[in-house]
C-alpha cells in the first residue's frame, strides 16, 4: 500500500492530502478505505495535484458514493450528466455567477439528501472565488450538554429557497412562486444527525434552506437556528479554502455547510474559476460489503 501525506490546512478544520493518484488502478480499496475515514474524522480534505479525465473523476465519484443526477440544470454536462461545470461568471447574463454565495447543505431540500460532495479544479484564479466551509459536527461537540439534549429529537423542515435562517451576507436564490410553494413539499430531516458511517452526531443544515420546526411555532424556530447558526458559524470552525488547479475538494456534506465567496463585479480573465462537481448519496459501496 502506497503511503501518503497528510498535513492540516490553514483553516480551524480539514486537511491537505498529497502524494495519492486518485485514478490509479493501484489506488486499492485498502487505501480508498483510508482517505474514506481521513474524510469522516476532518470532514473536508483536499487532495493536491491530481490530473484526471472526466471518465477517471466519475469513477472516483461513483466509490464515493452513488452520483445525483440534476435533471433540469444548464450547468450539466451533456456527455457526462453526472457532472455539473460550475463557473464564478454567468456567461449568458455577462454577470457575477453568486448562485451558491449563501450558507448551504447539498440537496437538504430532498428526501434523501447528499452525504458528499466532490469538486475538480479546472482553473483557479489568482484572485478570489474561494469557498467557506463549516465544521457542523464540531459546532455540536462544542454546545452545552444541556443545549445538546435540547435539540437532539427536534425535526426541521426544508424547502428548495431562501430560508428562515439566512445569514448576513447571504446571497439567497429565487424564492419560490405562491404556486411553486403550493405544489413542491417540505421535507423534514433532524436538526442533528447520526453520521452514516461512523454514528457521531452532528448539527444538519441549520441555514439554507430550513423554514421551521416541527411543533414549534416559527418566530420560536427561527431564533433557535439563528443562535445555533451563531455559534457555528464563528472562525473556530470556519475553513477558507482557495483553490489550485488540479485540486480534488471532497466534503463530508452530512456533517458540514458551505458558501462560495460572493462577487460584486465580474472578474477578470485570469480570476475565472471553473470546477468539475459531483454530489453523491448514500455510503460508499466499500462500507456495504
Amino acid at each position: 500500500m502506497h503511503t501518503f501525506k497528510v498535513k492540516p490546512l490553514s483553516g480551524s478544520f480539514g486537511v491537505e492530502v498529497s502524494d495519492i493518484d486518485v485514478s490509479s488502478k493501484y489506488f486499492s480499496d485498502e487505501e480508498f478505505k483510508k482517505l474514506l475515514f481521513i474524510l469522516y474524522n476532518n470532514r473536508l480534505i483536499v487532495i493536491r495535484d491530481q490530473n484526471l479525465t472526466k471518465v477517471e473523476f466519475l469513477d472516483f465519484g461513483k466509490r464515493c458514493g452513488n452520483p445525483i443526477r440534476h435533471v433540469i440544470n444548464q450547468s450539466r454536462m451533456s456527455d457526462f450528466p453526472d457532472i455539473l461545470t460550475i463557473t464564478n461568471t454567468d456567461v449568458a447574463n455577462d454577470k457575477p455567477s453568486n448562485g451558491a454565495a449563501q450558507w448551504h447543505t447539498d440537496q437538504s431540500y430532498d428526501t434523501e439528501p447528499a452525504t458528499s460532495t466532490i469538486l475538480y479544479s479546472i482553473k483557479a484564479p489568482e484572485l478570489g472565488g474561494e469557498t467557506l466551509f463549516c465544521d457542523l459536527m464540531g459546532a455540536y461537540n462544542a454546545l452545552p450538554e444541556k443545549t445538546q439534549k435540547k435539540i437532539n429529537s427536534l425535526k426541521v423542515k426544508h424547502l428548495w429557497g431562501k430560508g428562515i435562517a439566512a445569514r448576513p451576507g447571504d446571497i439567497s436564490p429565487p424564492t419560490l412562486s405562491k404556486e411553486q410553494l403550493n405544489n413542491v413539499p417540505q421535507i423534514t430531516h433532524p436538526l442533528v444527525k447520526k453520521h452514516p458511517v461512523t454514528g457521531d452526531k452532528t448539527l444538519y443544515s441549520i441555514a439554507g434552506t430550513s423554514r421551521g420546526i416541527i411543533g414549534m411555532p416559527l418566530d420560536e424556530a427561527r431564533k433557535l437556528l439563528l443562535s445555533l447558526g451563531d455559534h457555528a458559524f464563528q472562525d473556530r470552525f470556519i475553513t477558507e479554502h482557495k483553490y489550485r488547479e488540479n485540486d480534488i475538494v471532497l466534503w463530508d456534506t452530512t456533517s458540514t455547510m458551505h458558501s462560495a465567496t460572493p462577487l460584486r463585479e465580474l472578474p477578470k480573465p485570469e480570476n475565472i474559476r471553473i470546477l468539475y462537481r459531483i454530489s453523491l448519496r448514500g455510503i460508499p459501496s466499500i462500507f456495504q460489503n
